[in-house]
């Protein structure tokens, strides 16, 4: 289980604005990275 999942289980559960607040910066982050590696798959095979 990702942070991030883990995040959103909280807050499904307890209702924590934090926890939601966590869940949505984790994911973001995820998201960048992601898109960080996409990239960098692409300069790979620039010719």
């Amino acid at each position: 289980m990702s942070l991030t999942n883990a995040f959103w289980k909280i807050f499904e559960s307890t209702g924590h604005i934090g926890a939601y607040l966590l869940y949505k910066d984790y994911s973001n982050v995820a998201a960048t990275c992601q898109q960080d590696e996409i990239t960098e798959n692409l300069e790979v095979f620039k010719v």
